[in-house]
């Protein structure tokens, strides 16, 4: 993302905010001014037993307190989620898509030191509830303390989907007074539900086609493929940031079309008043291009292998086409599982052989792990070796 369009999104990321706060927030509790209690039994380690999915891939902690601690001595902040655990849909829900998403699962543990209180229980949840003046058995409620324990933005009910946290977290970032990181920004804008729209252009070689398009402000995501024997790359765009006319007007000053596909007919009138008869309309949606053809240069460098949402993946083939740096959208954790991909891949062009990165947000936890799996057994694989060597004979 562009500088210019990176603060023209903060912006708007900011507004939005405080929107949010104006029509919906309720005030915060009075919980610094409430007496202490005592802390809530660990939970149950991974040996014994898996996470619960309303928590999804988040490694919480269960003591506010400890949490509080922490906080003071490190200068951070705490983010506490009150959910019913076993709970609803809803609080599955929001534990396998928001409380899964890679990159903001990265921003709670690393911005913020996360806590989870059951709603549903007895005990010190239930002490820790009535201290911060929550309901029981409610859906999932996130809050961010300081470290008296006090609101750092209002309290705030029905955030539950990925972009929504993103958004609530950014907002928590901003009112301590720290800067969202780029790779957060990015997931608020990629998980934007409700303004996607998708659009397909056609040119001579896809390639270079995808290239273009995907570095483009707006684009949140690309995909090679074929209408009528022709080349073509669709993408999926964000439709509050940029109209269709302007992803047009953009695609086409770029030189990243010759020809615009339109979807229906409105698409086709606005085509056709930009680029005239260069605007057509297509029977059907573009087939897929064959795998080698995907994202072709990001295919061809180690970073393949990296668990990558779609808008960092059409933004590092971009800039690996054009000698950039393709690792800026990507976050610290990102970074360093590429730089072991990369190392193994030096090592070995066959290491990694049979992974293959997802498209779906939903499959990259998965992926991850298996990832560093086979990470791990070549480490290991390869420290064997080497004392095998040093071994005396």
């Amino acid at each position: 993302m562009s500088a210019g369009f990176r603060s023209a999104f903060a912006l708007v990321l900011l507004v939005a905010l405080c929107a949010q706060l104006a029509i919906g927030d309720v005030g915060a509790s009075a919980a610094a001014t409430t007496p202490a209690v005592a802390a809530a039994p660990a939970a149950p380690s991974a040996a014994t037993a898996p996470p619960p999915p309303e928590l999804g891939l988040v490694r919480w902690g269960r003591d506010v307190d400890t949490a509080l601690a922490r906080a003071r001595a490190e200068s951070r902040h705490v983010l506490v989620l009150f959910d019913e655990v076993p709970g609803c849909a809803t609080c599955v829900g929001f534990g396998q898509s928001a409380l899964s998403h890679l990159l903001l699962v990265e921003a709670i543990e690393t911005e913020f030191i996360p806590v989870a209180i059951y709603n549903n229980v007895p005990g010190q949840d239930a002490a820790i509830l009535a201290r911060f003046d929550e309901p029981a058995w409610n859906n999932p409620v996130v809050r961010f303390l300081d470290a008296d324990g006090r609101d750092i933005v209002p309290r705030r009910e029905g955030v539950w989907t990925a972009h929504a946290l993103a958004m609530r977290i950014a907002q928590a970032l901003h009112a301590a007074g720290r800067r969202a990181p780029d790779y957060l920004v990015l997931a608020a804008e990629e998980t934007a539900e409700a303004a996607r729209e998708t659009a397909t252009f056609g040119m001579s070689c896809y390639w270079d086609g995808e290239v273009c398009l995907g570095a483009l402000d707006g684009v949140l995501a690309t995909r090679t493929g074929t209408i009528d024997g022709h080349e073509v790359v669709e993408v999926e765009f964000d439709a509050e940031a940029r109209s269709y006319a302007e992803i047009v007007r953009a695609a086409i000053d770029a030189g990243c079309a010759e020809i615009a596909y339109a979807r229906d007919a409105a698409q086709e009138a606005v085509a056709r008043r930009i680029v005239g008869d260069r605007a057509r309309r297509a029977a059907a949606p573009a087939g897929d291009a064959p795998e080698p053809d995907r994202k072709f240069y990001l295919r061809a460098d180690p970073l393949r292998w990296a668990p990558l949402t779609p808008l960092q993946a059409a933004r590092a083939n971009a800039a690996l086409a054009r000698g950039r740096d393709p690792l800026v959208t990507l976050s610290p954790r990102q970074r360093a599982l590429a730089a072991r991909v990369t190392e193994a891949v030096a090592r070995d062009p066959d290491a990694l052989a049979g992974l293959s990165s997802p498209e779906r947000v939903e499959s990259l936890p998965g992926y991850e792990l298996a990832l560093c799996a086979r990470l791990d057994a070549l480490s290991a694989s390869r420290a064997s070796r080497l004392d095998r060597r040093r071994a005396p004979r």
